[in-house]
């Protein structure tokens, strides 16, 4: 499997989104930064054990998978995609970073010793277009940019960005945003999460997907703002019961039902392959990071660059 390289166009894309990215960046009034562009609240940083299964099948056994019960020290943040307060809809974030991790890495990340999964709680995503998704990052950036986006005149930049939005192919790229952010875990251990876009993994192309043993939705409204954070460290209380995801990839067994460019089409309900491939279990049980507070889970990005190669070489 070879990664085709990008097109000029695409390479102009790419470099438009990372600047609006960090246009979007909150910084104090004397420049340091608070926060991130993407996933900006985190309800935790959670200690974790990462173990890969024991009878992942040989085809798969590349990367961190290449060992059978091979075990890693973890750390897990979860986040939200846009809201702050957590009673409203929204995309999740689950962002798995694997410690001390040995092997070769890919060009440019020699100095890396993690790997990181990042995963949202929803299967797709709102498109698979590159000029599509630099649309709505441009202006969603526009609007967190506005002079008036941290004054009580903030629904003004909002309103005029969902207007915006909805203008973009007469409204269907934010029907689908929408689908994307709908939303409300009890708990943000409570969910499922997926790639939503497909890796190499030896031979094969793959979907990962963090599968929670029970989920359960949020019925209702009145929640605190917070609360996600709440849940989070009452389900890592003492007696709480296991804290577990299982770790499973859908593996491509037909590119035209499981296309790669595509990550609006579920792999799921078309006929990919699942297999385990490994358990994430919380290890002391506690969580790092209180509401709001930004050091330790801000500072610990998650990137789908580190990683060690995804095959034998």
């Amino acid at each position: 499997m070879t990664t085709p390289e990008l097109k000029p166009e695409e390479k102009r894309l790419v470099k438009k989104i990372g600047a609006e990215n960090i246009r979007m960046v909150p910084h104090d009034k004397d420049g340091t930064v608070v926060g991130r562009a993407q996933h900006r609240k985190h309800h935790g940083c959670v200690s974790a054990i990462f173990q890969v299964a024991a009878d992942v099948p040989e085809e798969l056994r590349h990367g961190v998978f290449a060992s059978p019960g091979a075990r890693f020290n973890a750390l897990i943040r979860f986040s939200s995609g846009r809201q702050q307060d957590d009673s409203k809809d929204d995309a999740h974030g689950m962002a798995i970073k694997l410690l001390d991790v040995q092997g070769k890495r890919l060009d440019g990340q020699e100095w890396q010793t993690a790997q990181d999964f990042v995963l949202l709680d929803n299967e797709v995503f709102f498109t698979g277009d590159l000029a599509d998704y630099e649309n709505v990052n441009r202006i969603i950036a526009r609007g967190v940019d506005s002079v008036l986006a941290k004054t009580l005149l903030k629904f003004i930049p909002d309103l005029i960005t969902l207007v915006q939005l909805h203008g973009l192919k007469e409204g269907e790229l934010l029907e689908q945003i929408k689908d994307l952010g709908d939303q409300r875990p009890a708990s943000p251990l409570s969910t499922h999460y997926w790639s939503t876009t497909p890796y190499a993994l030896g031979p094969k192309a793959v979907k990962y997907n963090a599968v929670c043993p029970a989920p359960r939705q949020l019925s209702g409204a009145g929640k605190d703002k917070n609360y996600l954070h709440a849940a989070l460290v009452a389900d890592l209380a003492p007696g709480a019961g296991p804290a577990s995801f299982d770790f499973v990839a859908h593996v491509q067994t037909d590119p035209q039902r499981q296309p790669i460019e595509d990550p609006t089409v579920s792999w799921s309900a078309n006929g990919a392959r699942e297999v385990k491939l490994a358990q994430s279990l919380s290890g002391p049980r506690k969580c790092h990071v209180r509401a709001g507070s930004p050091r330790r889970s801000s500072t610990r990005p998650g990137t789908v660059w580190r990683r060690i190669y995804p095959r034998a070489r």
